[in-house]
C-alpha cells in the first residue's frame, strides 16, 4: 500500500470568482457594444452609400428617345422627318461572365460549356467569343471580321464603361436580319428587356431624312451633334445648325423619356417588381408657306438651257450667283427660293439662304421694283432701249450726279437689270 497522502483541491475564493465573473461580463458587454456600434454604423452612417450601391446593381434605366418634329410644305408634303434606325453596340460586361460566354459558344464550338471553361482561359474565351460575334456581324457591315474585332477592342480600351460601337444607324430590316443571324448561330436569344443578343445590343435611334425631290438645305437646313464638352458624360442630342431647323430648333426638339426597372445580378428584368416609365415628349411639327411643287419648277427653270428665240436662260448669264424668290401675292408667303452659287463646287451644300442672310446694296435691290413697275405699266418692254450717258455720269441740276462703274451709251431694260445700271 502506498503511503502517499491524498491531494487536496484548492477552490477559488469568493474574491477570485467575482473577479472572473466581472472580466467575463465586461468582455461580453464590450463584444455586444462593438456589435451594436457596427450595426448602427451600417444602418445609419452607411445607409445612403449601400442603398445607392444596391440601387445601381438592381435598378436599370433606358432612355426613350423623342421624335424631332416633322417639317411640311404648304400642301402638307413632307420635307423633313425622323427615320427610326438601330445602333449596334457591344456590352463589355458580358466579357466578365465566363459561364454566359461558354454557353453562347457551345453550338459554334461543338463542345459543352463546362468543357470550354475547363480547356480555355478567360482571355481565350473572350477572344473566341469576340471572333464568333465578328464573323456573324461582318457580312452585314461589309467589312472583314478582323476589322469588327479591332473596332470593338479599340472602344473597350477606353476608360469609359459605355458599350462599344459596332455600327451606327442600321435601318430596321437590316438590324432585324443581323439579330436573327446571331440567334441562328445560337450566340444567344434576343431579350427585349436588355435589347440584345448576348453581348450585342440593339439600341433604338433616329436619323433625320429630307425626302423632298429638290435640295432644300438653304431653306430647311440641317441637324447635327453639337461639340461635346469635356465635362459632359452623355452624348449631346441633335440640334439644328442652319436654316429652319436652327431657327425653330426649340419647338422642333422634344424631351427624352426614361424607363426604369428592377433587374437581377445578370441584368434581366424582374417583371414582378416595381418599374416606372416616363414617356418621351415629341417635338412639334412645323408647316411652311413653301410649296415643294413650285420649288421643283424653279429649280428646273434655273438649270434649263434651251434655244428658243427671245428667251433668256439662266446658264447663259454666266452669273456668279442666281437667286429667285417666289411670293404668294395674297399673303406674301414665300413659295419657293431658288439659289445657284457658281463660285462653289457643284456638290457643295448650300447651308445659307442668300435671300435673307446675305447683305445687298439697297439701291441695287430697288432697281428690280422700279423695272417691274415700268414693265407692268406698259411703258417699256424688256427690249426697249434706254439712252444712257456715254461718260458713265448722269448730271442734272436738280439732283446729285449719278455714276455707273461701267459706261454704256444705251441699254435695254433687260440689260439695265443685268448690269445694274444706276443711271
Amino acid at each position: 500500500m502506498s503511503d502517499t497522502a491524498p491531494q487536496i483541491r484548492i477552490e477559488p475564493g469568493d474574491t477570485v470568482l467575482r473577479f472572473r465573473t466581472g472580466v467575463l461580463c465586461c468582455g461580453m458587454v464590450t463584444a455586444f457594444s462593438l456589435l451594436a456600434w457596427r450595426i448602427i454604423h451600417l444602418q445609419v452612417d452607411k445607409h445612403a452609400e449601400y442603398s445607392a450601391q444596391v440601387e445601381r446593381t438592381h435598378r436599370s434605366s433606358d432612355e426613350l428617345h423623342a421624335h424631332r418634329g416633322a417639317i411640311f410644305d404648304s400642301r402638307k408634303r413632307l420635307l423633313a422627318t425622323d427615320e427610326p434606325v438601330r445602333n449596334v453596340l457591344f456590352d463589355p460586361s458580358f466579357l466578365r461572365q465566363p459561364e454566359a460566354m461558354s454557353r453562347a459558344l457551345e453550338a459554334v464550338e461543338g463542345q459543352g460549356a463546362r468543357d470550354l471553361r475547363y480547356q480555355l482561359s478567360l482571355d481565350q474565351l473572350r477572344e473566341r467569343y469576340l471572333l464568333r460575334v465578328a464573323e456573324v456581324c461582318a457580312p452585314f457591315l461589309k467589312v472583314k471580321p478582323e476589322e469588327v474585332v479591332e473596332r470593338i477592342q479599340a472602344d473597350l480600351k477606353r476608360a469609359s464603361k459605355a458599350p462599344a460601337i459596332i455600327a451606327k444607324a442600321l435601318d430596321e430590316p437590316q438590324a432585324g436580319r443581323l439579330r436573327a443571324a446571331l440567334e441562328a448561330a445560337r450566340l444567344g436569344v434576343y431579350r427585349e428587356s436588355r435589347g440584345g443578343v448576348g453581348a450585342v445590343l440593339f439600341r433604338e435611334d433616329f436619323v433625320r431624312r429630307y425626302p423632298a425631290a429638290s435640295e432644300l438645305t438653304h431653306i430647311i437646313g440641317l441637324v447635327a451633334e453639337p461639340r461635346k464638352k469635356k465635362e459632359d458624360k452623355t452624348p449631346p442630342a441633335l440640334c439644328g445648325v442652319s436654316g429652319v431647323e436652327k431657327f425653330f430648333d426649340q419647338p422642333l426638339t422634344g424631351a427624352e423619356g426614361r424607363r426604369t426597372m428592377e433587374v437581377d445580378a445578370s441584368g434581366n428584368e424582374l417583371p414582378g417588381f416595381r418599374s416606372s416609365v416616363e414617356p418621351p415628349r415629341n417635338g412639334k411639327n412645323l408647316r411652311l408657306h413653301l410649296d415643294a411643287g413650285m420649288q421643283e419648277i424653279v429649280d428646273a427653270a434655273m438649270d434649263e438651257n434651251g434655244k428658243a428665240p427671245g428667251e433668256i436662260y439662266v446658264p447663259e448669264l454666266a452669273a456668279d450667283r442666281v437667286i429667285i424668290v417666289l411670293f404668294d401675292p395674297a399673303t406674301m408667303g414665300v413659295k419657293a427660293i431658288g439659289y445657284r452659287d457658281n463660285t462653289k463646287k457643284k456638290d457643295a451644300l448650300n447651308l445659307k439662304n442668300p435671300a435673307v442672310e446675305h447683305t445687298y446694296e439697297p439701291g441695287s435691290t430697288i432697281k428690280i421694283v422700279t423695272a417691274a413697275l415700268a414693265l407692268n405699266s406698259g411703258k417699256v418692254r424688256p427690249g426697249t432701249m434706254i439712252p444712257i450717258s456715254s461718260t458713265g455720269v448722269y448730271d442734272d441740276e436738280d439732283i446729285e450726279a449719278i455714276t455707273d462703274v461701267h459706261a454704256y451709251p444705251q441699254l435695254n431694260v433687260e440689260g439695265i437689270i443685268i448690269h445694274s445700271s444706276n443711271i
